[in-house]
């Protein structure tokens, strides 16, 4: 069976190249343009990771993590945050919490090994 994951990010290209690039290394692909969106896909479906940009409107990255530790408990390790502009604070809050991340531009090849690391081994 296919893993599915959830790209969330406002920019547009970087939800193509994310969801092409996983697509095409056969992960089932859902997307969001924030976190706010996020939380409706949650809602429906189970997924076995999810990717998500820091700085996002509505609802940021980190809302969006601290609401899947609440609501979704099963993705607290499951979850590769992707970023560009962010704030020395946030990577540093990243870093606390023991979360992966990449920081743009980043190879997809990263990417890719980064959700095969993190989906390994998961029913």
């Amino acid at each position: 069976m296919k893993k599915r994951v959830l790209v969330v990010d406002d920019d547009i290209s970087t939800r193509v190249l994310c969801t092409e690039a996983l697509n095409l290394a056969g992960y089932t692909v859902d997307k969001a343009a924030d976190g706010g969106e996020a939380l409706k896909n949650l809602g429906w479906l189970r997924y076995d990771l999810v990717i998500s940009d820091v700085e996002m409107p509505v609802l940021d990255g980190i809302g969006l993590y601290e609401n899947i530790l609440k609501e979704h408990p099963y993705l607290r390790d499951r979850v590769l945050f992707i970023t560009g502009n962010v704030s020395n604070d946030k990577l540093s809050a990243l870093e606390l919490m023991k979360q992966r991340y990449l920081l743009k531009p980043f190879k997809v090849s990263h990417l890719l090994d980064m959700a095969a690391e993190i989906t390994k081994d998961r029913p």
